[in-house]
């Protein structure tokens, strides 16, 4: 008898149950993506209340018109700010 006829009549037979650290680690994994999926939800709502089209929009578009917001606010502050330093040195000038 060789080796490989022994070797074929005996496989192992593979469980189906895994180990708790890999079940540990797919309900770990499932729920950082549940939360993340949350995270994106909110993001959609506050954006959806300026500028969002209608129907489902993916994760990609809500994260641009996310950034698009966020410069855009960051723009208009500046800007004021901007205006109200300038209005402010036009005030001492006609104080004088």
């Amino acid at each position: 008898m060789s080796a490989i006829t022994g070797s074929i009549g005996k496989k192992r037979k593979k469980s189906d149950a895994k180990p708790q650290s890999q079940i540990n680690k797919c309900l770990n994994e499932k729920r950082r993506r549940n939360q993340e999926n949350l995270y994106f939800d909110e993001l959609a709502e506050l954006i959806s209340a300026t500028d969002m089209s209608s129907g489902k929009t993916d994760k990609c578009q809500i994260l641009q018109r996310t950034v698009d917001q966020v410069v855009a606010d960051s723009t208009s502050r500046r800007r004021s700010y901007t205006c109200i330093r300038d209005l402010s040195k036009f005030d001492g000038v006609m104080e004088d």
